[in-house]
């Protein structure tokens, strides 16, 4: 997709659980370009709640093989490039039953 100074960009970020168990409190954290005008708006398109001062979204349940999708809208004001960066973190991670 072409994209110009002062248009709008839209990312879509996909979760995927491609582990052999549920994934719980899976969180997607965003960080915009340090060039990119800003936030324009951000949302879970497949359920969850999204903050957009934190750049941040909680995402549902993901059950082997399931996905969730994040849309993020991004003002492009001042760069000829933009290279978004997302992480996913799910809680508790490192948690032994």
């Amino acid at each position: 997709m072409e994209s110009f100074q002062n248009d709008n960009v839209t990312y879509i970020a996909t979760v995927i659980n491609g582990g052999k168990e549920t994934a719980t409190g899976v969180v997607l954290t965003d960080v915009l370009p340090a060039n990119a005008g800003g936030l324009i708006s951000i949302e879970a398109l497949d359920g969850g709640q999204c903050d957009a001062d934190t750049i941040t979204c909680t995402l549902p349940d993901l059950t082997t093989g399931n996905s969730a999708r994040v849309e993020l809208v991004v003002s492009n004001t001042q760069a000829n490039s933009l290279l978004n960066t997302a992480t996913v973190n799910e809680y508790p991670a490192d948690e032994q039953a």
